[in-house]
């Protein structure tokens, strides 16, 4: 599952243990991303389940940061 939140320039994808095995075309694409101005931040499936507090934590940490001013 992938989920963006353009605004902030953040991409959240939770899968499981692909993560572990990070396939060339995941470097690409997340090469990209970083370019586009994105941030990538990945979840485990089973963090998700076991420790969601935990999960809710980093992504609020992530959503509620003031944004940068730009010039």
């Amino acid at each position: 599952m992938d989920l963006v939140k353009s605004k902030r320039r953040i991409v959240i994808e939770v899968g499981g243990g692909e993560h572990g095995i990070e396939s060339a075309r995941d470097r690409k694409g997340d090469k990209w991303l970083r370019e586009e101005g994105f941030e990538v931040l990945r979840i485990w499936d089973n963090d998700v389940l076991k420790n969601i507090e935990g999960v809710l934590e980093v992504i609020r940490a992530k959503f509620y940061y003031p944004l940068p001013q730009s010039s």
